[in-house]
């Protein structure tokens, strides 16, 4: 919204859920997870 108002056009593009930022030791429980999942998967 801020970008928006400062007249700069945003896009918004779809993406996957799994694609996370990790920053802080849960995101990397969070990513260690997401990729013990789909491992199983596979």
């Amino acid at each position: 919204m801020l970008l928006e108002k400062m007249g700069i056009k945003v896009k918004v593009i779809k993406g996957y859920e799994e694609n996370i930022k990790i920053t802080t030791p849960f995101d990397l429980k969070l990513a260690d997870a997401i990729l013990q999942i789909k491992t199983r998967k596979n």
